[in-house]
């Protein structure tokens, strides 16, 4: 049998063992682990031994299989991880997975790029394609609408860490940014200059984006601070709306040195350098703040060099990857289960 077959098999075993049995409860037998997986008694018989090696079965004679433990805490070489995206943006998904695949080869861990076109995200269906991928863990991002599938998929054995936490799928492990600290500092970058007049420009409306809940706590951080700092004021736009074009001309007609402009997701810079292009405006880094990006020093053509605010893309995937590859060394997930970079 094909040594890939094996690994599969390995796989779906430890799985079963971490999410269905505790120690000391008896496993199937040899026999029953073979109907059941319809693989041959001398496979299932070389599994089962190299499970009793690392610790999580024991087998004794006339006494069966016993559960040692539900996980062994071993080398992590060779182990898989999806990295899956639910959205087919490359800069985003490419600088996450830039991160996820240095932290991963650091370890000796094979990570792979999964780009999502399923439309069934949202089903038990997709939960079943994740268990079938073969890998040990899965890492998500923007898959905003597949609490059930992922929980489904947790259920049955697949460490999952998501880049946003599920507040109805608590058990899930999460690693996401620190929203309202990061919008604080944004206009705090900007207070500390001398700029009160800022312009927050995202590319679509908060109502049509996913996760919509990160970008209102960024507004509820700059707020906060202008409350603490009278005399500012802060404004929306969105690139996709129509007065978009009548909104930046006006702000850039009066730009002064009390103004400044931020940029809440990475899509929208060029679109604002555009417009300190044709304006002959000096950028710095507090006239043009820029919020995240796929690493944390944007070099932009014909921009100055600029630092974002909050952790770049690559830092963010790295810390996801961290989490997870922590888990299958200590046994569990570290605490919180919720992990704010």
């Amino acid at each position: 049998m094909p040594k890939k077959v094996i690994e599969g098999f390995l796989r779906q075993l430890r799985r079963e063992i971490a999410s269905r049995f505790h120690p000391g409860d008896h496993f199937p037998a040899l026999r029953e682990l073979s109907a059941s997986y319809g693989i041959s008694y001398r496979v299932v018989h070389k599994a089962v031994r190299q499970l009793c090696a690392e610790g999580l079965l024991e087998a004794r004679p006339n006494r069966g299989i016993t559960v040692r433990s539900r996980c062994s805490p071993t080398d992590v070489t060779g182990k898989k991880i999806a990295f899956i995206s639910g959205h087919n943006y490359r800069v985003h998904y490419e600088g996450f997975f830039a991160g996820v695949k240095e932290v991963a080869e650091s370890e000796g861990v094979v990570a792979s790029l999964v780009v999502n076109s399923r439309t069934d995200a949202s089903s038990t269906s997709f939960g079943d394609y994740l268990l079938g991928l073969g890998v040990d863990g899965v890492l998500t991002l923007l898959l905003t609408d597949s609490a059930l599938p992922l929980l489904y998929a947790h259920d049955r054995g697949l460490d999952i860490v998501s880049d946003f936490p599920f507040e109805e799928l608590p058990i899930l492990p999460a690693v996401f940014g620190d929203d309202y600290r990061y919008g604080r500092d944004v206009a705090q970058r900007a207070v500390s200059a001398g700029c009160k007049d800022i312009l927050v420009v995202s590319l679509v409306a908060d109502e049509e984006r996913p996760g919509r809940a990160f970008f209102q706590r960024r507004y509820k951080g700059i707020n906060a601070v202008l409350k603490e700092n009278p005399g500012g004021r802060v404004r929306r736009a969105n690139v996709a709306s129509p007065g978009f074009a009548h909104e930046m001309n006006a702000f850039f007609s009066d730009f002064s040195a009390k103004s400044s402009v931020v940029t809440m997701d990475y899509d929208s810079i060029p679109v604002i350098a555009s417009w300190f292009y044709r304006s002959g405006i000096k950028v710095t880094d507090a006239n043009f703040i820029i919020y995240d990006a796929p690493e944390r020093r944007l070099d932009y053509y014909g921009l100055p060099p600029l630092q974002t605010v909050a952790p770049s893309f690559r830092e963010w995937g790295a810390a996801m990857t961290r989490k997870l590859i922590a888990k299958w060394k200590t046994g569990s997930f570290a605490e919180p289960l919720w992990q704010k970079i």
